[in-house]
């Protein structure tokens, strides 16, 4: 988005999309993005001088989360208004509800389910949402490509 702000040594992956609002603050350490993924509206992501930020392949950050010098691996979902704390791991195809806070240095195992605050593990991620999360990256990544035709404007040739 025009006003997403990406500072410092932040990398953004192969069709991924940061939109309006958010900041990407990469003046301490590293901040990673991998390809497909979609951090939406209001989301913060910055580092510490010893932990880098990094975001996997198709993932999907909520509206207004805080993503603070951890991992979130590959096809996670973190829902709006979540926070990921310093070290913490989010394993590939896991889940953290909405409103959640992921304490430091908390490892969530691969396709597990967690909420609260501060967050604990509920259950698994069942079939059922694994195809959910595969229909909210791939429409990401076609919003972002409408996206961008209209913020370029209408074509000067007729």
């Amino acid at each position: 988005a025009p006003n997403a702000v990406l500072v410092g040594a932040v990398t953004v992956g192969a069709r991924s999309s940061v939109w309006y609002n958010c900041v990407l603050r990469g003046d301490i350490s590293d901040i990673v993005i991998g390809a497909d993924s979609n951090l939406q509206d209001g989301t913060v992501v910055h580092g510490s001088l010893d932990l880098t930020t990094s975001v996997g392949d198709r993932v999907t950050v909520g509206h207004q989360c805080l993503i603070h010098a951890c991992t979130v691996g590959s096809r996670a979902v973190v829902g709006m208004a979540s926070t990921i704390l310093d070290g913490a791991v989010v394993g590939e195809g896991a889940l953290v509800a909405a409103g959640s806070v992921v304490r430091e240095g908390t490892q969530i195992p691969a396709g597990t389910f967690w909420a609260g605050v501060p967050a604990t593990q509920k259950g698994d991620v069942s079939q059922a949402w694994e195809e959910r999360f595969d229909q909210n990256w791939r429409q990401y990544v076609n919003n972002a490509w409408a996206y961008r035709r209209k913020l370029a404007g209408p074509s000067s040739s007729t």
